[in-house]
């Protein structure tokens, strides 16, 4: 949790978040989770599912930020789904709220740098798993987005059993 608490005070520092944003991120960032309702009522919003999409952005952002180094450690994984279960951010979310763009480039700068060698590892392929439960992605919406990137692998030249996908016709 102190990793978080962390990566929240960069990102107050760096973001324009609105006042009730900023609220909940204090919250967090003070280890006072358990005033959420509290704070909720006095900022006037009735539940925490109210702000999933300014969340959203918020976890887009902490996520773009651990991947900075290309790696997402198992804490910063953990942190990630603690924060959307704490703001009540559900699998397909991501897309209903309208950042179906912004998770598809992040996803994609990721993958190209995986793939950039035209073999996907073991730990590229978990690293993968890791990705689509974060944004959670169906199967079918994160495969569209990495055989974008495998294609692009594949006419280079790479083995498609070493690319860790599935193409399939359409």
């Amino acid at each position: 949790m102190e990793e978080l608490k962390q990566s929240i005070s960069l990102l107050m520092q760096k973001k324009g978040y609105s006042e009730n944003v900023l609220s909940l991120l204090t919250l967090i960032k003070e280890g006072r989770i358990a005033e959420k309702n509290t704070v909720l009522e006095k900022l006037g919003i009735r539940r925490i599912t109210d702000m999933k999409s300014p969340m959203i952005i918020v976890i887009l952002d902490y996520a773009e930020l651990c991947l900075d180094d290309d790696i997402l450690t198992e804490l910063e994984m953990k942190c990630i789904l603690w924060l959307k279960a704490f703001c009540g951010i559900e699998d397909g979310d991501f897309y209903k709220c309208g950042e179906q763009r912004r998770v598809k480039e992040i996803l994609k700068k990721q993958l190209k740098k995986m793939y950039q060698d035209d073999v996907i590892d073991k730990k590229e392929a978990l690293m993968k798993v890791d990705l689509q439960e974060l944004f959670g992605l169906s199967y079918d919406e994160f495969l569209d987005i990495v055989n974008e990137i495998a294609k692009e692998s594949l006419n280079r030249g790479a083995k498609i059993e070493n690319l860790d996908t599935v193409i399939l016709k359409k």
